[in-house]
């Protein structure tokens, strides 16, 4: 009884080993024989999904350049190739307009940093940008000030996002 069962083990010990061998796909007994072993992968472009935020009201108290409150942020995903460029229009053409007379105005210019030469910029991030806060501000020039009577003058800023493929 106990070498039956020692010989039923070795024999499937056996035919374990036989099938091991044989289906050694990696072992080539030939010499000079190449094996191609075919790879692929999948790569999902997902479509972009961000949300931006922009600057809160704020408050002009005097001619020169105001920082915004806030600053412009996009956050979310961008597809590969893929960038997000937010322009800023205004309701009254970049003129902040007089609530007692629409007739008197006072000129300003946006502006991404101190250097921007660029009358109205374009905010551009890429993938690495996002999260990062760009600050926005408004320059008004002394004269533009000075021409002007007391009083209160608004305009409203419209910020507006679009994707762009690199």
């Amino acid at each position: 009884m106990i070498q039956n069962r020692v010989k039923k083990r070795i024999a499937a010990f056996c035919f374990a080993v036989s099938v091991l061998l044989g289906s050694a796909g990696g072992v080539v007994n030939a010499e000079n024989t190449t094996k191609d072993v075919t790879i692929s992968t999948t790569v999902s472009n997902l479509p972009s999904d961000y949300t931006f935020t922009i600057p809160a009201k704020t408050t002009i108290s005097d001619f020169g350049e105001t920082e915004l409150s806030g600053g412009l942020k996009v956050s979310g995903t961008l597809a590969v190739g893929e960038h997000v460029e937010i322009s800023v229009s205004s309701e009254h053409s970049f003129k902040l307009v007089s609530s007692s007379d629409a007739t008197k105005s006072i000129a300003y210019k946006v502006k991404g940093s101190s250097d921007d030469s660029a009358a109205v910029p374009a905010f551009s991030f890429s993938a690495s940008d996002l999260g990062q806060e760009r600050k926005v501000k408004v320059a008004v020039e002394q004269d533009e000030w000075n021409r002007v009577p007391a009083g209160t003058y608004s305009d409203v800023l419209v910020f507006q996002p679009k994707i762009v493929k690199e």
